[in-house]
């Protein structure tokens, strides 16, 4: 489920940044409000998530970075694999 949502949202990424790029396709300002509301979306979950992937043990560029592309979702799949590797008590 979470593959096919970065899938989806890495879509909505390439489609927006098309239209930025490209302002003469249809429906082109469409994509671009689609890329600006992600870049501000994402932007907010990077500072909302600092915490939990700085202290997740991965490397928190990377992270960051994989918020910002996917948004919640890398959260998500970050979120797991520290559940996972944890101890269980």
């Amino acid at each position: 489920m979470i593959a096919g949502a970065k899938l989806l949202t890495a879509l909505a990424w390439g489609y927006g940044l098309t239209c930025l790029f490209v302002p003469t396709l249809p429906a082109a300002t469409v994509g671009v409000v689609i890329v600006k509301a992600l870049a501000v979306v994402h932007t907010l979950e990077c500072a909302i998530f600092f915490r939990a992937l700085k202290d997740s043990g991965e490397p928190l560029p990377a992270n960051l970075a994989g918020v910002f592309v996917f948004g919640v979702f890398h959260y998500m799949d970050v979120k797991n694999r520290t559940l996972e590797a944890e101890p269980a008590s």
